[in-house]
């Protein structure tokens, strides 16, 4: 009785030590910084693969980590919302005085999805579809200067003059 019992036992020991070893995954962190300094650094990302460049392929814009642009046209194609921009530069002569510099026209166009973050001017979250409602009051104010973040073709958030 005493062998049943240690086999048994011995059984159990190995069967949970085998379970764990091929069942547990262990993550992994890279923490990228200076380890002299101990600061963190933001992760590099890298845009040079070519599938990562589809979305230059279909005419979309390339990665912007903030942009000051006027809204150009919101329109829809296939049920998806696209918005065109033409960025621009924001000078200051003095403290209080700023110019909004243009020097290139082209015009960069950009996706708008459920994942993008969307401020309108008056300081209301919107859908991709509520944004494409309220096309025309936003096309037709001129003075609306937007500021966003865009990757991979898509816009990351996108506001229309909530500054507040």
């Amino acid at each position: 009785m005493k062998k049943l019992l240690l086999f048994f036992l011995l059984t159990t020991i190995t069967i949970s030590c085998h379970n764990k070893e091929n069942n547990t995954t262990i993550p992994t962190v890279e923490i990228i910084g200076n380890q002299e300094t101990n600061e963190l650094q933001e992760p590099q990302l890298n845009y040079n693969d070519e599938i990562d460049d589809d979305y230059i392929e279909m005419g979309l814009g390339e990665n912007l980590d903030e942009f000051y642009a006027y809204v150009d046209n919101i329109y829809m194609k296939d049920n998806v919302v696209y918005v065109d921009i033409d960025l621009v530069e924001i000078q200051y002569k003095n403290i209080d005085e700023r110019v909004i510099v243009n020097n290139n026209s082209r015009i960069r166009t950009y996706i708008v999805d459920n994942s993008s973050l969307i401020v309108s001017n008056n300081c209301k979250d919107l859908t991709p579809s509520e944004l494409y409602d309220i096309r025309k009051i936003l096309l037709d104010d001129k003075s609306i200067l937007m500021v966003g973040q865009t990757l991979k073709g898509k816009m990351i958030s996108i506001n229309f003059g909530c500054y507040g």
